[in-house]
């Protein structure tokens, strides 16, 4: 165990997020949480933030509203919520809000072959 070649894709592992109390949103190619409600770089697409990835198009991933049932992070401190996609895959979740045994346990629970623990603060040797 724990040797070998890995076969797989990589797929995001999402759990239900720690905190429930604040908006916070993922964008697009970018595993940082960000907090608060997403505000378009667009003065014309300003006047609304968004409230699902789909009404902002290709720039957010997800927008999460504060004590809403349906919200999930990436951080994989609890069950994941994809348990069906990351099955036989590799499980990529982002560091933050509990120990790395965690995340990697609640990835070994829903299946997954691997896991990969991903830097999201780029002050700490992080790429663009």
């Amino acid at each position: 165990r724990g040797r070998g070649a890995v076969a797989g894709e990589a797929v995001l592992g999402r759990s239900r997020p720690v905190r429930t109390d604040e908006d916070y949103y993922y964008l697009r190619g970018d595993v940082r949480k960000y907090p608060g409600r997403f505000v378009s770089v667009n003065a014309s697409a300003a006047a609304a933030a968004p409230s699902s990835a789909s009404e902002s198009g290709d720039v957010v991933f997800f927008q999460g509203v504060a004590n809403n049932s349906g919200n999930f992070d990436l951080e994989a401190c609890g069950d994941l919520i994809n348990p069906e996609e990351v099955r036989g895959n590799i499980c990529v979740v982002v560091r933050g809000s509990c120990f790395f045994s965690s995340k990697t346990l609640a990835c070994q629970r829903a299946g997954a072959v691997a896991a990969i623990i991903v830097n999201d603060r780029m002050d700490e040797g992080a790429a663009d």
